[in-house]
């Protein structure tokens, strides 16, 4: 669950919902991989530090349609 920031802080960035979960999920994998992180902050969690990335415009959410088209 996303919780700092909330999923429709988010929204306003991109107004799919499934863009901004999928974002999230990707980034947070690659941090944990040992990608380095754009925000630097106390957290650890790498949800977390995704959800802020993105928050702040360092991570952008590309939209992609029903056929994984980039839109």
């Amino acid at each position: 669950m996303i919780s700092k920031p909330s999923l429709e802080q988010l929204r306003k960035k991109d107004y799919i919902r499934f863009n901004i979960v999928i974002a999230v999920a990707k980034r947070a994998r690659q941090i944990q991989a040992g990608y380095e992180p754009f925000y630097k902050g106390p957290e650890k969690n790498p949800l977390t530090i995704a959800t802020k990335e993105i928050e702040e415009g360092s991570v952008k959410c590309i939209s992609v349609n029903n056929y994984g088209v980039k839109a």
